[in-house]
């Protein structure tokens, strides 16, 4: 007997807003909110767009970031706070556990003979 397949939606999925207790990554946690806010507001929210508001004249920046090729500095990382409305300690948590992975790369690693 064969099993009855649900309809497939397709409307897209509603975004919930990103918490950063669930990220280990600032470019991934950076993206998703890029993403919520682009369902949720008139604007558009593309890289570019984004890009222009930092001071920017190419996404390339931003992709590098959302792609984890890049960490923001620090100047970037509160205009984007501003403009996607992060709180302080959200960005400064993810830092921390970035730098703590990092540390841990070098510090606690088994040394190979």
């Amino acid at each position: 007997m064969m099993k009855k397949r649900g309809r497939v939606s397709t409307e897209p999925r509603e975004l919930l807003k990103p918490d950063y207790h669930e990220y280990d990554s600032i470019g991934k946690f950076l993206k998703d909110t890029r993403l919520y806010l682009k369902s949720k507001s008139k604007k558009k929210f593309t890289q570019l767009e984004v890009a222009f508001m930092c001071g920017y004249d190419v996404s390339q920046q931003i992709s590098n970031i959302e792609r984890e090729a890049a960490l923001p500095s620090l100047d970037l990382a509160v205009k984007l706070m501003e403009i996607y409305g992060i709180e302080r300690e959200a960005m400064y948590t993810l830092y921390m556990k970035y730098r703590e992975a990092q540390y841990r790369k070098v510090f606690l690693a088994k040394s190979i003979k």
